[in-house]
């Protein structure tokens, strides 16, 4: 800040002068050749000959300050690369959490999917055995069908009958075999 260098030095009678040789930055202060037309500037140096002292002490402070700078622009650029650190991590920590909600939401349709998938096995197992218990009620009704005309056509066989011929008797019973065995082939 030119102004306020000019006035912490107590330069401020040389402040014309040092603004119309472009002396106003410490960049400008330490260049060789603004400085020179500074000195060789007769109407400066006949009304500031006496502040020169506090000129060069003034320049010596800038340079100084100048020699510092650099460890401050250190400073800086480390805590810039923090910065820059600190923002990867806050991204990475946003990006996770948006995976950890993602997650979340898997797990919450993975529930619901398994619950789905137990009912629908409750259901598959519960139709399933209705229809064995129905098949195999339906084979046991075929089943004493068979047992009850095997039963009736036993029975009818034990009862003496009055025929002529023997033979006739043993044509019944062939005949009754045959029946049983097709009727037995065609429920199968």
């Amino acid at each position: 800040d030119f102004p306020a260098w000019i006035t912490q030095n107590g330069l401020e009678s040389m402040k014309g002068k040092l603004t119309e040789h472009g002396l106003t930055t410490p960049q400008n202060i330490s260049t060789q050749s603004n400085f020179r037309a500074l000195m060789s500037d007769a109407q400066f140096l006949s009304r500031n000959g006496h502040l020169i002292p506090k000129l060069f002490a003034a320049i010596d402070a800038i340079s100084h300050y100048q020699s510092s700078m650099p460890a401050v622009k250190q400073r800086l650029i480390v805590y810039d690369e923090e910065e820059k650190a600190m923002n990867n991590i806050q991204k990475q920590i946003n990006e996770l959490s948006e995976i950890e909600s993602k997650i979340e939401t898997l797990h919450d349709q993975l529930s619901q999917s398994m619950q789905r998938i137990d009912q629908q096995r409750t259901t598959q197992i519960a139709d399933a055995v209705n229809k064995t218990v129905a098949t195999f009620a339906a084979l046991l009704k075929q089943l004493n069908e068979i047992k009850t005309t095997f039963v009736n056509d036993l029975r009818a066989l034990q009862t003496p009958r009055k025929s002529d011929d023997d033979g006739d008797d043993d044509s019944k019973e062939n005949q009754l075999h045959s029946s049983f065995t097709e009727y037995a082939q065609k429920n199968r």
